[in-house]
């Protein structure tokens, strides 16, 4: 039996990990599977009958997501690996769980943000002063922190943009949660009964022997019940939270506070206006995963230009949300990518500086499309590295900031020269950037500037038809397929030959969608 570490740490367990290396499932069927649990949370989410249950859902659901989904692709990967005469090794409690059943009760997981309670008379105050300086001049700024037309819960380059003129101040949002959680709140709803139902829903369609079918249930169902019975005593503390904004703006609704806040807001009638970050919102193909994890609990949501807000309506994101979808509006362009220099130095004759830019291994985490297994993606990052360094170049790569949180390990620099800046300054380094994950707010970054770009997709990513005509105008695509080990495969030769050729870009295109240039 061929043992496949499972997890970054577990490659260390293992003295020849890359010799016989192989994946028991291909990425368009884990793919298939992280979407399927968004299409079960929404069916589950859907037959749900008292607006409390909806709310407690509402706040809960990306932890349903995650738990969701990780217990549904670990199952599918530990019986396909069973077939294949695979052992997954390492020390995730989950894949314990799934795979001898006696570790069930272990894997509770804390989601929460830990709440913020002041100890320091005018302490609210004097953070309200200093955030609210960020985007108020000094001589409004009293008029903006005592009769705010809005609070603040969090920022972003969009929000802060159009916060130019408005009286907005700022509120914590983990102190609001620390004044809820202050009551004692009585539970409303019956977590054990709503886990026990999304725990049926999602192990409906699984494809695995019914042992593990079993625990998978018990799995999600043991996760999911703290989840929710800390979003019941969440929103119930917050209902008696007097001085609750009545209005407010805030980034992403992927913070479990912010998005808490806004589902009290919104039920006593106020609004919420949220703001996108990254760029991919509205240019890529996963609109119902963008409703469920960025415009939750949402009145209004601002993107960033009249160009991203058409894509977004031609893709009918209205139709991903259970209840009323917010309205969506557009700004004048997020000065995030505006910043980014639309003109580099010339590519020089000489050697080209190429920087290889890795997203993160997700750890317990699980994305839509799914990031590649811990061992596959560092496998394929040793390969494509030893490739570019076979060039007649200077290579660098610049590892996801992340990854010693998500993973616990940061594994390329002790391998390959990496660049220990910012993405900014990285990038205004490098003479050629080579990406193999493009739902970044690195990716869309680079597309504003000139430096050439290579583009080897390892997570298949959809676009809207119009965005994907730019990006392959924009960027060389290197083809990427897979053998029969499901290990990702390139050609050196293409990948060779791309940078021999490659020379500075046009980012006009790129830049009038996202940064909102003339």
């Amino acid at each position: 039996m061929t043992r496949v570490p499972f997890t970054i740490q577990a490659v260390a367990d293992e003295a020849n990990w890359r010799r016989d290396l192989a994946w028991p499932l291909a990425p368009e069927r884990r793919a298939d599977i992280a979407e399927r649990t968004v299409t079960a949370l929404r069916a589950w989410r859907k037959t749900l009958v008292s607006a409390t249950d909806k709310e407690i859902a509402d706040l809960a659901s990306l932890h349903l997501l995650t738990i969701g989904a990780r217990a549904a692709l670990y199952a599918h990967e530990l019986s396909a690996a069973e077939l294949a005469n695979l052992k997954l090794t390492g020390s995730r409690p989950e894949l314990a769980a799934l795979r001898d059943g006696t570790s069930l009760a272990a894997p509770r997981r804390e989601f929460f943000e830990a709440p913020r309670r002041s100890r320091i008379p005018f302490a609210r105050t004097l953070r309200a002063i200093r955030n609210a300086r960020r985007w108020t001049p000094l001589h409004r700024l009293a008029r903006a922190v005592l009769t705010p037309e809005a609070h603040v819960l969090s920022t972003g380059g969009l929000l802060i943009a159009a916060a130019d003129g408005r009286s907005l101040s700022y509120a914590s949002p983990s102190e609001m949660i620390g004044q809820a959680r202050l009551t004692a709140a009585p539970a409303r709803a019956d977590a054990a009964t709503l886990a026990a139902t999304w725990a049926r829903f999602l192990v409906t369609e699984l494809d695995v022997p019914e042992r593990l079918r079993e625990r998978a249930s018990n799995l999600v169902r043991l996760q999911s019940e703290p989840a929710l019975a800390r979003a019941d005593t969440d929103l119930a503390g917050l209902s008696t939270v007097r001085d609750l904004p009545r209005n407010a703006w805030a980034g992403s609704a992927g913070s479990y506070a912010t998005r808490a806040i806004g589902i009290e807001i919104l039920r006593r009638g106020g609004s919420v206006r949220r703001f996108a970050h990254g760029g991919a919102v509205g240019l890529d193909d996963y609109g119902a995963t963008h409703a469920l994890v960025d415009m939750a609990a949402t009145s209004h949501y601002t993107v960033a230009t009249e160009g991203v807000l058409s894509l977004l309506g031609e893709s009918a994101i209205e139709s991903a949300f259970d209840g009323a979808a917010p309205r969506f509006e557009a700004a004048r362009g997020d000065p995030k990518f505006r910043a980014v220099a639309r003109r580099g130095r010339p590519r020089p004759a000489g050697r080209p500086t190429i920087l290889y830019v890795g997203t993160a291994f997700s750890g317990p985490l699980v994305h839509v499309p799914p990031i590649p297994p811990d061992a596959i993606y560092l496998d394929w990052q040793c390969r494509l590295m030893d490739s570019l360094a076979a060039l007649d170049a200077d290579v660098w790569c610049k590892p996801h900031p992340e990854n010693p949180v998500l993973s616990g390990a940061q594994p390329l620099p002790a391998l390959y020269p990496a660049m220990d800046t910012s993405f900014g300054e990285a990038l205004a380094r490098a003479d050629i950037v080579v990406f193999d994950y493009c739902l970044s707010t690195s990716f869309w970054e680079a597309v504003c500037s000139d430096r050439p770009i290579i583009l080897m997709d390892l997570a298949g990513s959809r676009w809207r038809p119009q965005v994907r005509a730019m990006i392959d105008r924009r960027c060389r695509r290197i083809a990427v397929s897979h053998d029969s080990a499901n290990r990702p495969q390139f050609d050196p030769a293409e990948l060779a030959d791309a940078v021999s050729v490659t020379r500075n870009a046009d980012p006009s295109e790129f830049r009038r969608l996202l940064a909102g240039d003339a």
